[in-house]
């Protein structure tokens, strides 16, 4: 059985994927992007244990760049916040 690999994000308690790449170097270039792209947020690359399971189009990443954005942006303002209030 091959290995593929799928990257997530935690986004307000639901997560969103992108993957089921087979080339674990594709999967870490992929990986990459996605954190260089919205830097704020916390990917996650995993292997994928079960078999080929579709990915719904609300939890697909690629789908979703409106949220990830808008999560991005928060995640942005909320570290600026909290990194001046332990300055104060």
């Amino acid at each position: 059985m091959s290995t593929n690999y799928v990257i997530l994000v935690d986004i307000d308690e639901k997560t969103y994927v992108d993957g089921h790449y087979k080339d674990e170097q594709r999967a870490i270039d992929v990986f990459e992007y996605w954190a260089e792209t919205y830097p704020n947020l916390e990917f996650e690359l995993a292997e994928l244990i079960a078999g080929y399971s579709p990915i719904p189009d609300e939890l697909f990443m690629a789908k979703n760049k409106v949220i990830l954005e808008f999560a991005n942006s928060l995640a942005e303002i909320t570290h600026g916040e909290n990194y001046t209030k332990t300055l104060h």
